[in-house]
Formats: structure tokens, sequence, C-alpha cells
């Protein structure tokens, strides 16, 4: 009898096998480059914002007589303050916080360009305020090649008890 059924020579099968493998890890080696590109563009903007915020904005309130110029006017229902930037970078936003007495949070973005060197007067108010217990103030900035702006959480500033307005 007659065995007309043939199979793959060890050699070619061999063969096969390599190249197989090959080509999966080419695959693997082709996603995992990408993957890695990824994650070091990702992690080149993060540092990038957190370098420009820790070295390049500065800001405070602004003080006279040693006196920081923030006040609120319970009866307006209004907090006022003054923002010096001291740094370096221009800040193009700023992120305001107030709470009041019953522990109510008042707040709102502001999207002022607050020149480097220059100080700016500010206004937040609601009816509903009350009396100010605390004030803070987070900037946020513009990257270079970038439209959105970024906060710099590092960089808040408070005020605990501001004085009344008079």
């Amino acid at each position: 009898m007659k065995n007309s059924k043939r199979g793959v020579s060890p050699l070619i099968a061999t063969v096969l096998l390599i190249a197989f493998s090959v080509a999966l890890g080419a695959v693997v080696m082709n996603w995992g480059k990408g993957f890695i590109t990824d994650q070091t563009e990702y992690v080149d903007a993060k540092t990038q914002i957190q370098l420009s915020c820790s070295i390049d904005v500065i800001i405070d309130f602004l003080e006279i007589s040693d006196s920081k110029q923030v006040c609120y006017n319970s009866s307006e229902g209004a907090v006022y303050f003054t923002i010096d930037n001291q740094g370096a970078s221009n800040v193009s936003g700023i992120s305001i916080q107030v709470i009041n007495s019953n522990k109510d949070t008042f707040g709102n973005e502001s999207i002022y360009n607050l020149v480097s060197g220059a100080a700016q007067r500010y206004r937040i108010n609601d009816t509903n305020m009350g009396v100010a217990e605390y004030v803070a103030l987070t900037p946020m900035i513009t990257t270079p090649g970038t439209t959105t702006r970024q906060v710099c959480t590092n960089n808040k500033i408070i005020l605990e008890d501001p004085d009344a307005c008079t």
C-alpha cells in the first residue's frame, strides 16, 4: 500500500517558525516604540508645565505697609484683592476660591492676563457671600505651543480671615 500523504520537512518547519517569531517580534517592538514615545511626550509636557510653574510663576497678595491688600464687604457680598505677579512669566488666568463663615464655597476662574511684574485688583462677588473667612488663588499659565491654560497647583496662595473693607 502506497502512502500519498506528505508532511513538511523539519527544515522548512523551523524556517517558518523563525519567520513567524521575527514578524511577531517586529509588531510588538513597533507597538512598544509608539507607546514609549507617547509616554515620553506626555511626561515631557507635564515636566515643562511644572518646571515653568515652579521657576517662572510667583504671585502673592500685594502688601502695602505690611498689610495684604485683601478685604471683604459683607453688605455687597464682595471680596476685593490685589495680586502682584513677581515672577518672570505672565499669568494667563487665576482660579479664585472664597469660603464664607457658613462654609459655603464661592469661586470663579478669571481669564485676565497678569503681566510679569504687574499688580492687578480683582473683585469676586455674590450676594449670598456674607463674611469671607478664606481666600485662595491658584495661577494658571499657557505654555508655549499650546492654547490651553494649565493650573499651577503648587503656587496656590491662601489668606485666612481677611479684614473687612473700610
